[in-house]
Order: structure tokens, then sequence, then C-alpha cells
């Protein structure tokens, strides 16, 4: 779950596994919104040594909670 402060609508995290392929997730300011990605989206790694979440140009503050693997 993400939550953008004021200013950070409609900007993009990336969020990569182990370094690799990113997957782009779109912040909404004001509210908490949970995004779910596929391991394959993340270029399906064999193993999960970490994840990265990287902004993408801009200066803001996003709170992240709940991360969760299924």
């Amino acid at each position: 779950s993400l939550f953008g402060t004021a200013g950070t609508d409609g900007l993009v995290i990336n969020l990569a596994a182990n370094g690799g392929t990113t997957v782009p997730i779109k912040v909404k300011a004001d509210t908490w919104v949970e995004h779910t990605i596929s391991i394959k989206d993340l270029g399906s790694p064999k193993v999960l040594k970490d994840l990265q979440l990287q902004e993408t140009g801009w200066a803001g503050t996003v709170y992240l909670d709940h991360v969760g693997f299924k």
C-alpha cells in the first residue's frame, strides 16, 4: 500500500527485484492505495534478495505500508 502526500498525485515510483526489471507504480495523493504486482512482472526471480523502490526524477513524500507475498 502506498500513500502520497500533497504534490505527488500521478507521479511514478519504479519497483524492482534484485536490481532487475522495473514495474512503474502510479502514486495517488491523500489516500492509501493497495497495489498488486505479479512476480512475473518483476522478471520471475528464483531467489528474491531485495526490492527497490525508485523515484523517477521528482521529490516528495510517499509512505509505504504492508509489503506482502502470496
